[in-house]
């Protein structure tokens, strides 16, 4: 089964494409220097679904989602609204950065963790692209809280 439709996020939603990666969508966020023309293009080049709150590029991007709210937890139902919900499976998948698919890490890698955390965590993931170490700490409760509501709104 294929995932989500890859997503291009313009510069106000950094916070939104945060949020989308860690719920497993492959969201592709260029930082504030990014242009009109340049996030047209890109997602046109890589066939990418645009969310941005500026009506004139979402009327110049025929793929795009037009997200009302300055709020980025409004914004994200919003978007999920509009594509849809993606597989849990996918979730705490991607990297949070820089958006690779994260991979298992090596015990080298796992070696970088903090002394307190090796104690009690047995599995690391890693991105391969950037080098960051994820392991599920505390923080992802929480996440999982935050997404568990998302999901209670959105229905069955």
């Amino acid at each position: 089964m294929p995932g989500p439709e890859p997503l291009l996020c313009d510069a106000m939603l950094g916070k939104l494409a945060r949020w989308l990666r860690l719920l497993g969508f492959d969201t592709a966020y260029p930082g504030g220097d990014a242009h009109d023309d340049t996030l047209a293009a890109q997602a046109r080049a890589e066939q990418r679904v645009l969310l941005t709150r500026d009506v004139a590029l979402a009327q110049r991007v025929p793929r795009s989602v037009l997200l009302r709210s300055k709020d980025p937890e409004a914004q994200l139902r919003e978007a999920l609204l509009a594509l849809g919900a993606p597989d849990p499976a996918l979730r705490l998948t991607r990297c949070t950065l820089c958006n690779e698919p994260l991979r298992p890490a090596k015990p080298e890698e796992q070696a970088r963790a903090p002394p307190s955390v090796r104690d009690g965590v047995s599995a690391y993931r890693t991105c391969p692209s950037c080098g960051q170490l994820y392991w599920r700490g505390t923080h992802v409760a929480a996440i999982e809280r935050a997404l568990r509501g998302l999901d209670a709104m959105n229905g069955p």
